[in-house]
């Protein structure tokens, strides 16, 4: 199995009309979880391309 298998989906969504933004996560496993915070749609994806790959690591921790 690659690497990329064990990896999440990141999808931008809007919260509501004149609303935040968040970022919808979906793990392989099926668990999914939300990560709030992002005052519009370029905001979203911006951190989905520069921090996500940071904050899966976090995630997941130490790697022994």
């Amino acid at each position: 199995m690659s690497e990329d298998s064990h990896k999440p989906t990141f999808t931008p969504k809007a919260m509501g009309f004149f609303s935040e933004w968040t970022v919808q996560v979906a793990w392989p496993s099926g668990y999914k979880e939300v990560v709030n915070g992002f005052k519009n749609e370029a905001h979203a994806k911006g951190w989905i391309e520069h921090e996500s790959e940071k904050w899966i690591d976090e995630k997941r921790g130490p790697r022994r």
